[in-house]
């Protein structure tokens, strides 16, 4: 099985929709067992806010005013 982004979005809207902790740990560790090696350490760090390797507490300072602006762009949307 291949993890995809759209794969983690459901699974995240499904975490956010329940209370149970035992419940969300199965949910994620569901997912990330379909990650393979080589995007298993980037899902992780991303699902911790960590997206960039070695950054620390570095921030990616990108606000939903950057998110927008993206999305308009490729969407063409405004």
């Amino acid at each position: 099985m291949n993890a995809s982004f759209d794969d983690l979005a459901r699974v995240l809207e499904r975490v956010a929709n329940t209370s149970s902790r035992n419940r969300k740990t199965r949910l994620v560790g569901d997912w990330l067992a379909g990650c393979g090696d080589a995007d298993l350490e980037r899902a992780t760090r991303f699902l911790c806010g960590e997206p960039v390797a070695g950054t620390g507490e570095q921030k990616l300072s990108v606000g939903h005013a950057i998110l927008r602006e993206a999305a308009v762009g490729v969407t063409g949307i405004p």
